[in-house]
């Protein structure tokens, strides 16, 4: 779930199902597989646009699983197919790259 800070765009949500397809090295303090996911999102465009998209998203990227501390890195690429579309402009989808951290309770 995000909010767009730089942009004042409105609000961001997907939910993503993720197959680790190989791994890439492991050692024992972190373990690096490459992973595919589908799912889906929904963009929520601010008050002055007015407009809803929801999609479909395809994530593929690379996690850093660290063995001994609830941490991982992650970088990804995804590519977003609007599905509902019914913003003012012409947009169908994006590409998006991402990188970041996650923490496990």
């Amino acid at each position: 779930l995000g909010v767009d800070a730089f942009h004042q765009t409105g609000a961001y949500g997907h939910l993503v199902y993720k197959l680790a397809l190989a791994r890439l090295a492991r050692t024992p303090t972190v373990s690096v597989p490459f992973y595919l996911g589908v799912g889906g999102y929904v963009f929520d465009r601010d008050s002055q646009e007015d407009g809803l998209d929801l999609g479909v998203r395809v994530p593929m990227g690379v996690n850093f699983d660290f063995q001994r501390a609830p941490v991982q890195l992650f970088v990804e690429l995804a590519l977003g197919l609007d599905v509902i579309h019914t913003g003012p402009d012409g947009r169908d989808g994006f590409v998006g790259g991402y990188a970041g951290v996650r923490y496990w309770f």
